[in-house]
C-alpha cells in the first residue's frame, strides 16, 4: 500500500506548473517525503482544488464550513474551505454528507443608500425621482420619502435581493423573459431559483430542462436537481433560516436567536440543524461585534454628556460627584442604552467586559485648561518637571542680578505654596468655588471630563501628559513687576506676583486617554 502511494505521488504534481499550492500545511513529520514509520491511510481520496490542482490523501473531519484533509504527501493536516475545492466535488460531497448550503451564491442586486436628516437610513433600489419624493423599492415594499428629508445618497453598494424583493416579485420578472422550450434558457432559470431560494421552481426547471433534451452537463444538472429538491421539501425551514439572516443584519439579534431557537425545537432532527447552529452562531458573533462597537460609542458619549451636566454644580459637590458617582452614572446609562438598542439579555457584568475588551485606536485628549491650579500643586504637575533649578550664576553683573531675581522667584514660590498649606479648608474652598464660578460653561465640562478620564481608572491614561507653560507667565508661575523711580539699587525697583491666571503652578495640564 505504501508502496502504491509513493508512486502515486511520483507520477501526479501536488500543484500546477508556476502556481503556488493552496493548501498550505504544517507536515507531521519530514516534508521531503513518508517517514518509514508514517502509516498511509485506508482510504486514499484525490482532492481536486478550483486552481486545478489536485492533491492525495484522506479526509480525516468535516463540518459545514470546511473539511480537515491529511495529505499523502508528508502527513500534514489542513483545514480546507469547502470553496476552495472543484465546484462539482464540493457540491457530490456536500450532499453525500448531509449538508445543505442554504445560502451560498444567493443574489445580490446594487442599490442606493438614502441618509435622512434625523440619521437614520433606508437602502433599496431608487424606482423614481419624479416631484417631491423619492419612490423607493425596500423590503418587497415601495416606500415614499420627501426629498426634503434626505441629507445624501450612495450608490454602488450591493445587498441581497431578497431585502429589496420578495421572492415573488424576483421569480415572476425573471420567468417573464425565460423560452419555455429552450432547455438552457430552463437550466438559468433554475440557477436563478436557487440564488434566490426558491427551491421549489428551483426543482421545476431543473426538471425542464432535463426534459427537453439537456445534454450539456447533464450530469452536473443531476447533482443539482437532487440537492434541490431536498431543499425544496425543506422549504419552510429554509425560510426560518433566511428570515434569521435578515433580522441579523437588522441588528435585531435577540429576534434572530429566537427565531433560530424555534427552528431547533421545531424541527430537531432537520438535515437544516448544521446550519442552524451555524447561523446561531453568525448571529452571536454578530451580536458582540455590535455591541462592543456600541458600548464604546455610547461610553464616550455619556462621559461627556454627563461631564456637561456635572459643570453646572459648585466645586465641592462637582469634585464629590466624579470620585463618587460620575462612572456608575455611565454605566447605568450605556446599560440602558444597550438592552434599548441592541439586546434587553445583557446585563450590567457584560457591560463591563465589553467596556474592558473595547478596540483600543488613538488617543484623544481633554485638558483641565486655565483651571489647572484647581488640581493642587502636586497633581497640576505630576508626569513633568515640578521644580526648576535655578540659573547657574554667571560671571557678568547681568548675569549675577538674573541668577539673584531666580532665587527670589523660587523664594517666593516655595513661600506660597507653604502659606495655602497653612489656610484653613474653608478659605482653601473658598479660593475654589470663586476660580470654579469665573471659568465659562464649556471649560468647566472640560475639566470634570478631564479629571474623570485621568483619575477614575475606567480609560487607559498615557504616562507622560503636555504641561503647555501658562500664556501669562510662560510657566513661571509669576509675574515681575518693575517700579519705576523707587529709589533703589540693582533689583529693588522689581517686585514679584503669583500669576492670576494659573495660581502660580505655571502649567495648564493636558491628558490624553482612550
Amino acid at each position: 500500500m505504501k508502496l502504491l502511494a509513493l508512486l502515486l505521488l511520483a507520477l501526479i504534481p501536488s500543484a500546477q506548473d508556476g502556481t503556488p499550492d493552496p493548501v498550505a500545511s504544517t507536515p507531521a513529520s519530514s516534508a521531503d517525503g513518508l517517514d518509514d514509520d508514517q502509516a498511509v491511510p485506508d482510504e486514499v481520496m484525490l482532492l481536486r482544488m478550483r486552481d486545478g490542482s489536485i492533491h492525495w490523501g484522506s479526509m480525516q473531519d468535516h463540518d459545514p464550513d470546511r473539511l480537515v484533509f491529511q495529505l499523502l504527501s508528508h502527513g500534514g493536516v489542513v483545514d480546507v474551505p469547502w470553496s476552495l475545492l472543484d465546484p462539482q466535488q464540493s457540491g457530490e460531497m456536500r450532499l453525500t454528507l448531509g449538508y445543505i448550503d442554504v445560502a451560498s451564491e444567493e443574489l445580490l442586486i446594487e442599490v442606493e443608500r438614502l441618509l435622512l436628516i434625523d440619521g437614520n437610513e433606508v437602502t433599496g433600489v431608487i424606482e423614481s425621482r419624479q416631484g417631491d419624493n423619492f419612490t423607493v423599492r425596500t423590503g418587497g415594499h415601495q416606500q415614499l420619502l420627501p426629498k426634503e428629508r434626505v441629507r445624501s445618497i450612495s450608490s454602488g453598494i450591493q445587498v441581497p435581493a431578497l431585502d429589496v424583493y420578495s421572492r415573488e416579485q424576483l421569480y415572476g420578472r425573471e420567468l417573464a423573459v425565460t423560452e419555455p422550450d429552450n432547455a438552457e434558457a430552463q437550466l438559468a432559470l433554475a440557477e436563478y431559483c436557487e440564488r434566490i431560494l426558491d427551491f421549489v421552481h428551483a426543482v421545476e426547471h431543473y426538471q425542464t430542462a432535463l426534459q427537453l433534451g439537456l445534454t450539456t452537463d447533464a450530469e452536473k444538472v443531476t447533482l443539482a436537481l437532487g440537492r434541490a429538491e431536498i431543499k425544496a421539501d425543506k422549504q419552510d425551514q429554509v425560510d426560518v433560516l433566511r428570515q434569521a439572516d435578515v433580522l441579523r443584519k437588522r441588528g435585531q439579534f435577540d429576534d434572530a436567536l429566537a427565531s433560530l431557537e424555534t427552528f431547533r425545537t421545531t424541527w430537531p432532527d432537520s438535515p437544516l440543524m448544521e446550519d442552524a447552529l451555524k447561523k446561531v452562531d453568525q448571529v452571536k458573533r454578530a451580536r458582540d461585534r455590535a455591541l462592543r462597537e456600541y458600548v464604546t460609542e455610547r461610553w464616550f458619549y455619556w462621559m461627556r454628556r454627563l461631564a456637561r451636566d456635572a459643570a453646572k454644580m459648585d466645586f465641592q459637590q462637582m469634585i464629590g460627584y466624579a470620585d463618587e458617582t460620575l462612572g456608575q452614572d455611565i454605566r447605568a446609562k450605556v446599560l440602558e442604552d444597550v438592552q434599548k438598542g441592541i439586546s434587553e439579555s445583557i446585563q450590567d457584568v457584560e457591560i463591563e467586559a465589553l467596556w474592558a475588551t473595547r478596540k483600543k485606536t488613538r488617543f484623544l485628549n481633554a485638558s483641565y485648561g486655565n483651571g489647572t491650579w484647581l488640581l493642587g500643586d502636586d497633581r497640576a504637575l505630576a508626569g513633568g518637571e515640578k521644580d526648576k533649578k535655578p540659573a547657574a550664576e554667571g560671571t557678568t553683573g547681568l548675569d549675577k542680578e538674573r541668577a539673584d531675581l531666580e532665587k527670589k522667584i523660587e523664594q517666593f514660590l516655595k513661600n506660597q505654596r507653604r502659606a495655602r498649606s497653612a489656610r484653613s479648608g474653608a478659605d482653601a474652598e473658598e479660593d475654589q468655588a470663586e476660580g470654579w464660578a469665573s471659568f465659562a460653561q464649556a471649560s468647566r465640562a472640560q475639566w470634570v471630563l478631564s479629571y474623570y478620564v485621568e483619575f477614575s481608572g475606567d480609560l487607559e491614561v498615557r504616562d507622560h501628559p503636555f504641561l503647555r507653560n501658562c500664556k501669562t507667565c510662560a510657566g513661571r508661575g509669576v509675574i515681575e513687576q518693575i517700579s519705576v523711580g523707587g529709589g533703589g539699587k540693582g533689583d529693588a525697583g522689581v517686585t514679584v506676583h503669583r500669576c492670576p491666571l494659573c495660581h502660580g503652578v505655571g502649567r495648564v495640564r493636558r491628558v490624553y486617554f482612550r
